[in-house]
């Protein structure tokens, strides 16, 4: 199942794969002649696993869902979740990076490790030095676990490595949050209604397309939630409405096989030809166009 993202990322030869648990890496390829071609400008996808990115050398730049860029440099880290859309934009000709994708299943086998499971969003902070550091003697350990194939054990040894590798990266996550300071400023919570606006947004794109719905959701009057999104965004409630519709309609005509009617169906549309329409006015091609190679 997740093998399926070498072939989108193509960045990385030295791989290593078992079960829900896929590691891969470019650290051996040489530094110069890596492309900011190739698999980056590619059209969105939708991720099977959740991915933990960690930039090692040079510079990435990706899109998660409708957000805007997020360009990563050397010590960041992003932890991605299943299910979201992910846009590769570009990349130095030196970048290094390591990708740990991680099955939802296999996440929830380990029973302990709750953070993050319920929350759709991705995390993108520049942990210690330290972290990184650890993070990569796990990964290196992983990928030995991985390819011991006469073990009886190997199954339990990677789990507590996965797990381990988790609770650490929860941990540095909720540092790195406790040295921000509190603000309990207007300007905060017009950012919290901002997050359960997109939240909702991801959860309700595919049936509900109202203000009203999305107002009445946070208790606030249609304007007032509009002027804030607007305010922190940039962009309407509309907006960012339109934006998610019209991502799952390029993921869905560039890597399903259904046909333009099935998913105007499944986007709830009324016909095909409005979804067409609607298709058009936001990206300038019919979905027919899109969909050609």
């Amino acid at each position: 199942m997740l093998i399926t993202m070498k072939t989108f990322l193509q960045i990385g030869s030295n791989i290593s794969s078992t079960g829900g648990i896929i590691l891969f890496d470019n650290y051996e390829e040489p530094a110069e002649g890596n492309t900011s071609q190739g698999p980056f400008g590619s059209k969105p996808m939708k991720l099977q696993s959740n991915v933990i990115v960690v930039c090692r050398q040079g510079n990435l730049e990706d899109r998660m869902d409708c957000d805007e860029p997020l360009r990563l440099c050397a010590g960041d880290l992003v932890f991605c979740r299943q299910g979201q859309i992910v846009e590769f934009l570009g990349a130095s000709d030196d970048i290094k990076v390591m990708f740990i994708a991680i099955s939802q299943d296999y996440i929830l086998s380990l029973e302990r490790f709750m953070p993050y499971s319920d929350t759709p969003v991705s995390i993108s902070f520049t942990p210690s030095d330290e972290f990184i550091k650890d993070l990569h003697t796990h990964y290196r350990l992983m990928k030995e676990c991985i390819n011991m194939n006469n073990s009886q054990f190997r199954d339990n040894i990677l789990h507590s490595y996965v797990y381990i590798v988790l609770m650490k990266l929860t941990d540095a996550y909720s540092q790195w949050l406790g040295n921000k300071k509190q603000d309990s400023s207007p300007k905060n919570r017009q950012h919290e209604i901002y997050r359960s606006f997109v939240a909702l947004v991801k959860e309700n794109f595919k049936t509900r397309r109202d203000v009203g719905f999305y107002a009445s959701s946070l208790f606030l009057s249609p304007g007032h939630l509009s002027r804030i999104i607007k305010t922190i965004s940039g962009k309407t409630v509309g907006a960012w409405i339109r934006d998610y519709v019209i991502l799952e309609a390029k993921v869905l005509l560039q890597s399903s096989n259904m046909t333009i009617c099935q998913i105007s169906d499944y986007l709830n549309f009324p016909n095909p030809s409005f979804f067409s329409k609607y298709f058009r006015e936001s990206t300038g091609m019919s979905p027919g166009q899109y969909r050609r190679p």
